[in-house]
């Protein structure tokens, strides 16, 4: 009994990780529709940049909108301050005095939420940008996303791929497979999610967000699975300055991202009617994966001890353990090949079980949390990327 129940439980477990990417090629793919990238009109769109003493790094920032290249009339950027006591909202003001793009939004609160409720209304745009003072985007990034947007009207929000400029090896992996994941989604009608770092959402999708949302990201690609509209990631280039560079950091923070995608996927479970086919499917799979996946490897390695203190060390018990050693193994094999993959796959199922077990008593606080320099590296003032590499510091326009 315990040695089939550990076969059901890898089976499953199976199919819903390692598997999951050669179901989703299954699917059909969405047909792709030519982008214009030279087109003579462009929508209007708002960028929208929440900051909290980001004072060492949001002259960069500035710099990295200013080279972004879109026509200078279609463009504004609101730079939202939250309660900075270290004289960002200052800096900021002294930084875009003579152009008028540019406006800083002071509030007394340090809230995402509430900064982005506080711009969205001043945004007349047909699409609003949001990006991270952290972040770093390549001067054709607006326009290639802007222009995939306007190239389907059934995308609501697109995400990109997103490189570190410093990295914990096994949080560059995780990046490099969940980027390769969203693209292959995309490719299917639904990217998963997209990243704070730099997304676009139609202004029509959203008036506000809610004062719990804990992943704005999230919620925005969610949002629009719930009302029947696609999500797409674009092949742009963002470096991300900031990220965790050791291991008891990479724990904190994946337990941290874990708990907000929880929040926003038991938001949006009710929502799953509302969803298309191949989003619904989707988002059930990726919901499974963190909410039934960890409890299942749980669940077989606890069966498989049952059956060896019921069979002791004698020939079935050996048989299988070794068989449950080379199906965890297969399942890995199957989903990436390398030692690191194996390794972070067993980190993240560490994470999830925590998350999940502690979910429920949980202090969900609404704050800048994500960018406190105390709890990620910060990389410096850095120029804005082409590819992480090359500059290019012309004015936008």
């Amino acid at each position: 009994m315990y040695f089939i129940l550990t076969l059901v439980f890898l089976i499953v477990w199976a199919v819903l990780v390692p598997g999951y990417p050669f179901w989703l090629r299954k699917l059909p793919r969405v047909q792709s529709r030519e982008v214009d990238g030279n087109r003579v009109s462009w929508p209007q769109v708002d960028v929208i940049v929440n900051v909290r003493n980001e004072a060492k790094c949001i002259a960069g920032k500035i710099r990295d909108l200013k080279q972004l290249r879109y026509p200078s009339g279609e463009v504004s950027f609101w730079i939202v301050d939250g309660a900075s006591t270290d004289g960002t909202a200052e800096l900021a003001e002294n930084l875009i005095v003579g152009d008028s793009r540019f406006k800083v939004l002071r509030l007394d609160t340090p809230n995402k939420p509430a900064g982005l409720n506080a711009a969205l209304p001043l945004c007349h745009g047909d699409w609003v940008l949001v990006t991270e003072a952290d972040a770093r985007l390549a001067a054709d990034t607006l326009l290639r996303v802007v222009a995939a947007g306007m190239a389907d009207p059934e995308v609501a929000v697109l995400g990109t791929p997103v490189n570190l400029a410093h990295a914990y090896t096994l949080d560059k992996l995780h990046w490099d497979m969940a980027d390769r994941l969203r693209l292959e989604e995309s490719e299917h009608g639904f990217a998963s999610i997209v990243t704070g770092s730099c997304y676009l959402f139609r202004r029509s999708l959203l008036d506000g967000f809610p004062a719990d949302v804990e992943s704005d990201d999230v919620y925005s690609a969610f949002a629009a699975a719930s009302v029947g509209k696609r999500v797409k990631y674009v092949d742009a280039s963002v470096l991300d300055l900031r990220s965790p560079r050791s291991r008891l950091l990479f724990l904190k923070h994946k337990i941290r991202k874990a708990h907000a995608y929880l929040h926003e996927v038991f938001r949006f479970l009710p929502k799953v009617a509302f969803m298309r086919t191949p989003t619904r499917w989707i988002f059930l799979a990726r919901a499974a994966q963190i909410i039934v996946a960890p409890f299942l490897l749980v669940a077989a390695l606890f069966s498989s001890l049952g059956w060896i203190m019921s069979k002791g060390l004698e020939g079935p018990s050996v048989i299988a353990a070794t068989l449950f050693i080379i199906a965890l193994l297969a399942a890995v094999k199957a989903g990436h090949p390398s030692l690191a993959s194996v390794i972070l796959g067993v980190m993240l199922t560490g994470v999830l079980l925590v998350t999940l077990i502690s979910y429920p008593f949980s202090r969900r606080g609404r704050s800048f949390q994500a960018w406190r320099l105390d709890e990620v590296a910060h990389g410096g003032d850095y120029p804005s990327p082409e590819a992480k590499g090359s500059v290019n510091d012309s004015n936008a326009g």
